[in-house]
């Protein structure tokens, strides 16, 4: 897929054409410097077409919605060998599956998205130890829940991460972003006073300059993400919400739990782990209301075990249907990852 790597900027209406075997670090760095932006990847060397056909957070989903939503055209090679351009008006049941339904009706050569005007960002990470007597995390749990109750500002998307390193002691990541050169006083200042190992990073940074900065920090973990959006996000995520076979009107809070290891011989182990540490996390998320067993969990975060209807929920059935009509032999089962039946 590397060949298809194109990219192009179309004059008329904002829109920027992609190939499917484009990074998102590839398309910023396009991007960069003309003022437009995408709604893209978070890190560097996402592809664009995993990341898009499950749906797709960004560092700017709280003002342009998921990446599906900002999806005007695809272009799909159908199993039987037909190319096709499906779109809202063109194959509209096949562009329906595709945004969010994953690999399982074709294979994707082009994307077409909507782009936006896009200046400069202030963004950064702080990094924080164990202090010695127990009480950093709980203070940083505690800052958390204070950012995510407070915050109003759709412009301010942060991640956090912690993360157990082979053979080192646990650390924090706090991974903040503004969509703007500067960020306004006091939007994060739930994490006032908390000592860090390093201090916040601040710089003014073209979006590629600051995903391009997170290369090289893989290493064996385990890793617990959270991406916290404003307060009022979820109750008017209905405003970027376009449709799509992933349903997301209405979305619990972004999370994972990632665990990375070298040896095959704790597959086993460390599968059981993951699943028992999802569990937990996801019985206390719904203790405090932070989740539901009503909302869908999303396919690019969630964990193999994960039941396919815990994704499409009631888009399930119609999905089912769609592949059979454009799938009839199953060619794309060969592909990996989720299995619709």
């Amino acid at each position: 897929m590397k060949r298809f790597s194109s990219m192009r900027l179309l004059e008329s209406g904002g829109l920027l054409e992609v190939g499917a075997g484009t990074t998102w670090s590839d398309v910023y760095d396009h991007l960069n410097g003309t003022g437009i932006g995408i709604n893209g990847g978070h890190i560097y060397g996402v592809g664009v077409s995993g990341l898009t056909l499950g749906g797709g957070y960004s560092w700017t989903t709280q003002d342009h919605g998921l990446m599906i939503d900002t999806l005007e055209r695809v272009e799909v090679v159908l199993p039987s060998g037909e190319i096709v351009e499906t779109s809202e008006s063109q194959e509209p049941d096949l562009f329906w599956a595709i945004r969010g339904g994953g690999n399982k009706f074709g294979i994707v050569t082009r994307f077409t998205f909507n782009s936006f005007p896009q200046g400069l960002v202030s963004a950064g990470f702080a990094t924080y130890g164990a202090d010695g007597n127990d009480t950093l995390f709980p203070r940083i749990d505690a800052a958390i829940e204070c950012f995510t109750a407070t915050n109003n500002d759709t412009k301010a998307e942060p991640a956090f991460s912690f993360q157990l390193p082979a053979g080192g002691n646990p650390f924090f990541l706090f991974f903040w972003f503004y969509n703007g050169p500067i960020t306004p006083s006091g939007t994060y200042r739930c994490f006032d006073g908390i000592p860090g190992i390093t201090a916040p990073i601040v710089d003014y940074l073209h979006f590629s300059t600051w995903v391009n900065s997170t290369s090289g920090r893989s290493l064996d973990f385990i890793n617990f993400l959270v991406e916290p959006y404003a307060s009022h996000f979820m109750t008017v995520s209905t405003k970027y919400d376009r449709g799509g076979a992933f349903p997301h009107s209405t979305l619990a809070l972004p999370s994972k739990v990632q665990f990375s290891w070298t040896s095959t011989s704790d597959d086993a182990y460390f599968q059981k782990q993951l699943l028992a540490s999802s569990a937990r996390l996801t019985a206390l998320a719904e203790k405090t209301g932070i989740t539901s067993e009503d909302l869908p969990a999303y396919m690019n975060y969630a964990n193999y075990a994960t039941p396919i209807r815990k994704i499409y929920q009631s888009n399930l059935t119609r999905l089912r249907k769609l592949q059979k009509r454009y799938d009839p032999a199953g060619i794309m089962t060969l592909a990996g990852g989720w299995v619709l039946e």
